[in-house]
């Protein structure tokens, strides 16, 4: 998955201290998710988290909902070795290294699919949100948040990712014959005392990797540094719930 794996694992260590606004974004996906009736319905269920990280999430998602069996996986071994540590001696909570662009018909259907920004980092994000549907039940829910057109925007002046827009989203959510029961946009800003610890940032939460095509300038970066004053970094968040009946 490019080079988005080695950015991870570079990251696994700091990633929980730092992922404040992916802790954030995730409570706020569960509270949306616990909203949804059809959802509430739902009787032991069997839960895909796809991008699972150090598996936080998963925690919380096992306390909020009726959870049978979960399965986390991530292409990032040091995410996925420190989310197994974590539930040696849970039998319902299994993990798998593994990239969600790969082929994943055998790992089953499950009742619910969720991802808290991780989908954004596929190779085609069209195509997976199409093939996902098959690890859906019917009535199953896929349910995800993915950071959004303008994200990032104060490094607009260097390569930053390119990232979708809410309503092309729903496009591709209602395209691929999903009915949307849900979704929002947020925004959360965080400050830091100069460019420097707002670049380390980045490359604490893994998310300094670049996937795009734009040409690299040391330079740049270089005479950015330098100006040393207080930065922020914008988060444009979609979340969304959606349903195939």
């Amino acid at each position: 998955m490019f080079d988005v794996a080695t950015h991870f694992n570079r990251a696994a260590h700091n990633y929980e201290k730092e992922a404040s606004v992916q802790e954030l974004v995730g409570s706020y996906l569960l509270e949306m998710m616990a909203k949804e009736e059809g959802i509430r319905s739902f009787k032991d269920i069997s839960l895909l988290e796809l991008g699972c990280g150090t598996a936080r999430d998963c925690a919380l998602l096992i306390k909020q909902f009726a959870i049978k069996n979960y399965l986390g996986i991530d292409g990032a071994k040091k995410m996925y070795l420190t989310a197994k540590s974590y539930y040696q001696h849970h039998d319902a909570i299994d993990f798998s290294l593994q990239d969600f662009d790969d082929d994943l018909s055998a790992i089953g259907e499950y009742d619910i699919l969720y991802a808290n920004m991780s989908l954004h980092w596929s190779r085609d994000f069209k195509d997976l949100i199409h093939r996902v549907k098959l690890q859906l039940k019917q009535p199953g829910y896929l349910c995800f948040s993915i950071p959004l057109q303008h994200t990032f925007s104060e490094l607009s002046d260097f390569r930053i990712n390119h990232f979708k827009s809410h309503a092309s989203t729903i496009k591709l959510l209602a395209d691929s014959g999903y009915e949307l029961c849900f979704s929002n946009e947020l925004f959360e800003q965080v400050s830091f005392p100069s460019q420097l610890c707002q670049l380390k940032h980045l490359k604490k939460t893994g998310v300094d990797t670049y996937i795009g095509s734009k040409a690299y300038s040391l330079s740049s970066v270089r005479q950015y540094l330098n100006i040393n004053k207080p930065a922020s970094l914008t988060y444009h968040i979609g979340v969304y719930i959606c349903a195939i009946r």
